[in-house]
């Protein structure tokens, strides 16, 4: 294993843990199952649901109260279960595994390791970005009211040039 062969395994992983999570791979799913009409049926309620709430404000209170354990066991949850994830680590990481080397639980677990850290620091990041992003917009609800009409906007608009689009 050198840095080589590190490099394209890093940025697999890096595209894997900023791409949408299993909510858009649902929505994909039934849009391509059910035909066009059902994912822009779809966008339209979302759009609805954003135009319906458009005087509220941005509220960020957390209503659960979870501790950090039971944020972490969510977190394992979701990505246990979680089909990008599985699908990476079953049909993309065996080929970085170089099985002329040897070593082979020695280089999945460094790749695992690597794995893991990139993961952290990507969602710390995410994290540290959305938790300056909240207090921005807890400080300025007409901000927020605002985004609701902008997202029911492009949610309708995507919606209805799924419904008018050529097959």
């Amino acid at each position: 294993m050198d840095f080589l062969s590190v490099l394209p395994f890093l940025s697999a992983a890096i595209i894997l843990t900023l791409m949408p999570g299993p909510d858009n791979l649902f929505t994909l799913a039934q849009s391509l199952a059910k035909g066009k009409n059902a994912g822009a049926a779809y966008l339209l309620f979302l759009a609805y649901k954003s135009f319906k709430e458009k005087d509220s404000d941005f509220n960020l209170k957390n209503e659960d109260n979870l501790d950090y354990k039971s944020l972490y066991k969510k977190g394992v949850i979701m990505n246990l279960l979680n089909p990008k994830v599985s699908l990476f680590f079953l049909a993309f990481f065996p080929q970085f595994i170089n099985y002329e080397n040897g070593h082979v639980s020695i280089q999945m677990l460094v790749y695992g390791m690597l794995f893991l850290i990139q993961t952290l620091v990507i969602f710390s990041l995410i994290s540290i970005f959305a938790g300056k992003v909240g207090s921005f917009l807890r400080k300025n609800p007409t901000i927020s009211k605002k985004i609701n009409v902008i997202q029911g906007s492009l949610f309708t608009l995507i919606g209805l040039k799924i419904v008018f689009s050529e097959k």
